[in-house]
């Protein structure tokens, strides 16, 4: 899997996915939700919308065992 740009395309679909950033002056690696159009925690919502994202990819499958 690679990285997308924000400035490229954002995802199509409502599901969570691996995320980079910059905020707090670093850089950033999570997972957040894509939900109604913008990036969303359950969680950290106030520190999500301090973080500028930069580029995300799809989660990776889960260990078949």
């Amino acid at each position: 899997m690679e990285w997308i740009s924000v400035e490229e395309r954002l995802p199509k679909k409502n599901e969570e996915y691996i995320v980079c950033g910059v905020g707090f002056n670093n850089v950033l690696v999570t997972t957040l939700e894509w939900r109604r159009g913008r990036w969303f925690s359950d969680v950290y919502q106030n520190y999500v919308e301090m973080i500028k994202i930069t580029h995300w990819m799809p989660l990776p499958e889960p260990p078949k065992q």
